[in-house]
This record gives structure tokens, sequence and C-alpha cells, in this order.
């Protein structure tokens, strides 16, 4: 069945006596409206619920070929009520159903029976379940005719991008990268470029990237991506793009482009009101004043940032810990170390707790306390192999050689010496 959301919105709307404006009230621009009524864009799920209640229909009326004019009961067991029920988030009672009966599940001929089990697995992080459902729609969509596969190709990429995000949890960066580029290509091919679930493709696709160390790959595709799509804007994903660039342009030393992007992240996490997103920002953008040794800059930042997040004891934890790394970077090892015994520790999340630990490590090698050094590093070393910081490890391991003598630790540093990795605390 061909996708006509968009004129059947138009067509209820008008049966409704509703102007554009009327339907949207407050909720969204009209000029929205009319792209999703013209099929240029595709309404998301939130914006479907809100069409749906304002129209007096189910969300599944835009998904069926059905005339709910008729006021027809729903059979518990078709595919528009899973679907309905799948919209409406009601995961558990879609599972419970079918776990219950799986025979009247079976006898569902549309195969989106899959997506939507498998997805309300997803929701719940069933991460087992919904794998084997996930991979046995994708298995099945890749044998269907053209046609079905258009109908289908929202659902096909949205079910690729939940196998991604499945293996971002075990850090399978390889398989998340594989599923995402087949989501990308069908998208493309069936011309929903335009579609949310094309941009959080794309926005994954970044951080895979990122991870692998693909950081031109990263580049070439945000940016040719944000030029094409430059007049279309979802919030909710735009801001993790930019991000994404920056953190790509810092760590190939492009750090003009890096500050371009990361401000741009800053203001549109402003604009949707993401204080939690923006904070990281904010860290990102002294890590890029550091790495291009603008420490001025970034102390006054700093300073800046411990004024707008006073009332926030965990960013001002995290913005005290980024002074000791810039003392760090400037060799005021002294300042670094006295700073770190007022710093509450158990306040930092994991990834700042590891790099307070490889601050003192090294101050501590360096003032030959080599039993503390060796615990400090020791501590982080684990944590920095998995997110692959090779500068930082490389002064790790040339630390722990040093101590220990020990072969492992010279073997692991000219490891890493003659590996590509991603920038952290050195410059």
């Amino acid at each position: 069945m061909e996708n006509n959301i968009g004129i059947k919105i138009k067509d209820l709307r008008l049966k409704n006596k509703l102007s554009q404006k009327e339907l949207c009230g407050n909720f969204m621009d009209r000029s929205l409206l009319s792209k999703i009524e013209t099929n240029v864009l595709e309404p998301s799920i939130a914006q479907l619920k809100y069409i749906s209640n304002k129209l007096c229909v189910p969300i599944s009326y835009f998904f069926t070929d059905l005339d709910y004019n008729n006021h027809l009961e729903p059979d518990l067991y078709s595919i528009s009520y899973l679907s309905e029920m799948y919209l409406s988030e009601e995961y558990l009672k879609i599972i419970k159903k079918f776990e219950i009966d799986f025979e009247s599940f079976n006898k569902i001929e549309d195969f989106n029976k899959y997506f939507y089990l498998g997805m309300s697995y997803y929701r719940i992080n069933y991460d087992n379940d919904s794998i084997k459902l996930l991979r046995k729609y994708i298995n099945t969509y890749e044998k269907c005719n053209n046609t079905i596969q258009e109908a289908n190709v929202i659902n096909f990429a949205n079910a690729l991008n939940a196998l991604c995000k499945i293996m971002l949890k075990n850090s399978n960066y390889i398989k998340a990268e594989h599923y995402l580029l087949i989501g990308k290509k069908y998208l493309l091919d069936y011309k929903k470029s335009d579609s949310f679930i094309n941009f959080v493709i794309h926005n994954n696709l970044g951080f895979v990237f990122n991870n692998l160390n693909k950081f031109s790959n990263t580049i070439a595709l945000l940016e040719g991506f944000t030029t094409l799509n430059n007049n279309i804007c979802y919030n909710q994903i735009m801001p993790h793009i930019h991000w994404s660039l920056n953190i790509a342009y810092y760590n190939i030393g492009d750090y003009k482009n890096s500050i371009k992007h990361i401000k741009k992240s800053i203001y549109l996490f402003k604009y949707i009101d993401n204080n939690e997103e923006l904070g990281r920002c904010y860290m990102s953008y002294i890590n890029t004043l550091r790495y291009c040794k603008e420490f001025n800059k970034a102390f006054d930042l700093i300073k800046n940032y411990e004024q707008d997040f006073s009332d926030n004891e965990s960013m001002l934890c995290k913005l005290s810990l980024q002074k000791i790394i810039l003392s760090f970077n400037l060799n005021n090892y002294e300042e670094a170390l006295n700073a770190c015994s007022k710093l509450s520790y158990d306040k930092l999340d994991k990834k700042y707790k590891m790099d307070y630990c490889f601050v003192l490590g090294h101050i501590y090698f360096l003032k030959k306390k080599f039993t503390k050094a060796k615990n400090y590093l020791k501590k982080c070393e684990k944590y920095y192999t998995s997110e692959n910081y090779t500068y930082d490890l490389i002064l790790l391991y040339e630390d722990l050689y040093i101590i220990t003598q020990e072969e492992k630790y010279f073997d692991k540093l000219n490891y890493f010496k003659n590996k590509h990795g991603r920038r952290n605390l050195l410059i």
C-alpha cells in the first residue's frame, strides 16, 4: 500500500471543515502541516497523535485503507490494530498479547508483525528477543518487490537503527555501521531523504565513524548531508550532528571548523532547552580550545559556565576537573594536584573519574611516587583502551613501563604508537 498519510490528513481535515491553522492550533506550524499534507515530510509519532486526536480517528487510520466512518470493531489480531498499539506505546500489551496467543500472531500475513513485536521488545530493552524478530523482519523485507519495499522503507530503516543501537551497547561499532549503511542506502533509493529516520541514521553514522576513528568519513557524510538538507531542521537531531562534526574536526586538527560546529550545537541545544546535552557541549567546547592551545579563552569559558550552572553541583564538579586538566596541560602540576584534593570525586561520572585518575597517575609518576602512580594509571587503563584514547595511552604505558619494567607495557606502548586514535586529555 502506498504511503498516503499526508493526503489522508488533508482529506479528513477538509471533511471536518477545518483550516490548516485551526488543525495546527499552538502545537505545530502551518507550513509544517502543509509539507506533511503534500507528502514532502512525514509526521512524527507525536504529530500523528495530535492530528488523530484533533480529527477523532485512531492513529491506525493513516496506515490502513479502512473507512472509520463505518465504525468497524477492531480486529484484535490485525496488523492495523498491532500498529495502533505500537504507536500508542503499548509495548507490554503487544508482547503479553502475542506471548499468550502466538498462534494468532502467526496467522497475521503482513510481515510488519515482526517489526512491531521486535520493536516492542527493543523499547523495553529485551535485546535478544528484539534482535531475532528484527532480523527476521529485515530478511523478509529484502526479499520483497520494490513496491512493498517502498511502502515499508521507514519501518525497515527504524528496525536497522534499533539493531544498531543494540550493537552500540556492546561497543560493536563495525556491526552498527553495517546496519546503518544499509538503512541509508534504502532511504536514498526510495527518496526518503527528508524523513526523520534518515536524519537519525546520518547522526548515528557520524557517531559510529568517530568511534571507529573514521573522522574524514564523518566530515564527508555530515557536511554533505547538512548542505543538502539546510532547509530542514529536526531540532532533536541537528545539534548532535554538529557535535559529531566538532569531534571529527578537532581530531584531525581543524580547530576553526571544530569551533564553528560546537557553537552551532550549543545554540541548538539552548533553543530546545536541553540543559543536560548543553552541559556536555560546553565540555567539548572547552576541550576544543585546549587542543588549539587557547587556554585563556578556555579558563574564561569555565568562569562563565560556573555562573550559569551555579546551582548544578554535578556540572560544577566537571568544570572544576576541566580547570585541573588545563593546569595539567600547562604543566602546572602542583596547582592541579591541589585542586584534585578539593574535588568531589564521587560526584563525577565514569569518564571524568577516569580522567581524574589519569591526571593524578602521571603527576605522581613525575613526583616519583610510583606506587600511587601505578594504582591510578591502572584504574583508567581499561576505559581509555575501550575509548581508543591513543595519545593518552602512549603516555600511560610509558609511565607504567618505566615503573614496572614489564615487557607487556612496552609492547602496548609500541602498539599504540602505531595506531590512530581519538583525542582526550593530551594535546
